[in-house]
């Protein structure tokens, strides 16, 4: 598989649900991977992924001040799994 903005960015989808239901001590090893793949989607030639991965990303600081993760999971997973599946079918 190529390693290309659909690859990372369904991958920051991984890391935001992993951050979503991490427990407070494993929350800001959580967040450092999210920063990560966040990084390596930038390096893409698709501004609009990155920029779409920092929405994502505060998203998850808001679901957890709010405690509605569980909403920000299935909003993620709506998000990427549909993508995943074209991008497979190619």
């Amino acid at each position: 598989m190529t390693r290309n903005a659909t690859f990372y960015f369904g991958n920051l989808g991984a890391d935001i649900i992993r951050a979503a239901r991490a427990t407070d001590a494993a929350y800001d090893a959580s967040m450092q991977r999210v920063a990560r793949t966040l990084q390596l989607l930038r390096t893409c030639d698709r501004p609009e992924a990155y920029d779409e991965g920092l929405l994502m990303e505060r998203a998850l600081v808001l679901a957890r001040e709010e405690g509605t993760q569980d909403v920000l999971e299935r909003t993620v997973n709506s998000l990427i799994t549909p993508m995943l599946s074209r991008a497979l079918a190619q």
